[in-house]
């Protein structure tokens, strides 16, 4: 799966190979890396959203996990720290502030998921003690 990530990078880069042993070279690796990066955030990012709205439409907390929240919330705030502490991404900030950008965005769609859980929290509360 890797190889195919690789190859098709290097055709779009109009090149049959990295290094003369037909390996990728560093920087191209690193270029593959980023890309699977930005999809996996964009592909989150296009989740959470919709999970917002299910959750507040749904108006319970039934089906949620806020352990599962919590730990994806601090999943984010790890990966922004990691990016921070990244000597290489900070020296080239300038040119790649936008993974940033969607790391932000991601965490604060789960911290609004974790308000929302606890506004539902709230509403089953109030349901249990009207039955």
């Amino acid at each position: 799966m890797l190889r195919a990530v690789f190859s098709l990078f290097l055709l779009t880069k109009g090149h049959s190979g990295g290094t003369i042993d037909g390996k990728p070279t560093r920087k191209e690796v690193t270029a593959v890396s980023e890309i699977l990066e930005i999809v996996m955030i964009l592909s989150f990012g296009a989740s959470w959203p919709l999970n917002v709205l299910k959750s507040y439409r749904a108006r319970t907390t039934r089906g949620k996990s806020l352990p599962f929240l919590v730990l994806i919330f601090c999943g984010y705030i790890a990966g922004i720290a990691s990016k921070f502490l990244n000597e290489t991404y900070m020296s080239e900030f300038s040119s790649k502030w936008y993974v940033l950008v969607f790391y932000f965005i991601n965490l604060t769609m789960v911290g609004i998921d974790l308000l929302v859980y606890c506004r539902n929290y709230r509403l089953d509360r109030l349901s249990e003690k009207a039955a």
